[in-house]
């Protein structure tokens, strides 16, 4: 038997504890609904437990979830302490973050929230309401409309793709940056930017084609039917114009 499956074992059988049971934290984590536009695609939910005042240092506690559906009914409690030994015990802080680049630490583009919480406490309600600010020269920002004539041609329960490439790059390959926005109404302000690259290592920045897409079936990829717009911009811009005004034929 490997070590990290013996690891898992021995947590399993710790959380069935009733000592351990009986600390544990439930509740449900909510995304603020002034926040779902700035959702990160494809981030990492973190839940993370500290001593109340402390802000700095491992926290006593950690969760991370790969996948998950907001709302989000979590536990977090002993069984998941960062260190052996460390009591479980007097006033804590609960947070939780969205995280669009999978680290531990927090960036610009993440969503957080906290709470006062104490041992063993249920029916938490954790809202995540706190987006980190992005860098604003490594951001594009402005203002999504859609051709008045062809309103009539939008596709019910459509979502729209914000892509961004680099200038001149073709279609092939992954974009720099994509953010994904379900039920949109027009005109919208957006921006995209860092915290919505792709690729590890990627850097928001110089010339960059927005494209954007009204699309039926929620694909990333094109379809007859679908709604597009274009415009070229570079990073740092605020007041970029994007209108979307072309549709998709079969």
């Amino acid at each position: 038997m490997t070590a990290p499956i013996k690891k898992e074992l021995a947590k399993m059988k710790k959380k069935q504890a009733p000592e351990v049971q009986a600390k544990e934290i439930q509740g449900t984590i909510e995304l603020h609904s002034d926040r779902t536009l700035d959702q990160p695609m494809g981030a990492r939910l973190f839940v993370f437990v500290r001593p109340e005042g402390q802000t700095a240092g491992p926290p006593l506690a950690v969760k991370r979830y790969d996948s998950y559906r907001l709302p989000f009914e979590f536990t977090i409690g002993p069984a998941d302490a960062m260190l052996e030994g460390i009591p479980f015990e007097g006033p804590l802080t609960l947070s939780a973050r969205l995280d669009a680049d999978g680290s531990p630490k927090s960036g610009p583009g993440d969503i957080e929230g906290r709470v006062a919480v104490t041992p063993g406490a249920k029916n938490v309600t954790l809202v995540l309401d706190t987006l980190i600010a992005p860098d604003p020269n490594m951001q594009i920002a402005g203002t999504i409309s859609l051709s008045k004539a062809l309103e009539s041609k939008a596709p019910e329960g459509a979502s729209l793709f914000i892509i961004a490439r680099k200038a001149g790059s073709t279609g092939g390959g992954p974009p720099l940056a994509v953010k994904r926005v379900t039920s949109p109404e027009f005109p919208m302000e957006f921006s995209i930017g860092q915290a919505n690259t792709m690729l590890p290592g990627a850097v928001f920045e110089g010339p960059i084609d927005l494209h954007v897409r009204l699309d039926q079936d929620g694909t990333v990829r094109p379809s007859a039917g679908d709604i597009e717009g274009r415009v070229q911009s570079k990073a740092g811009e605020a007041n970029i114009q994007l209108v979307l005004n072309s549709l998709v034929e079969g």
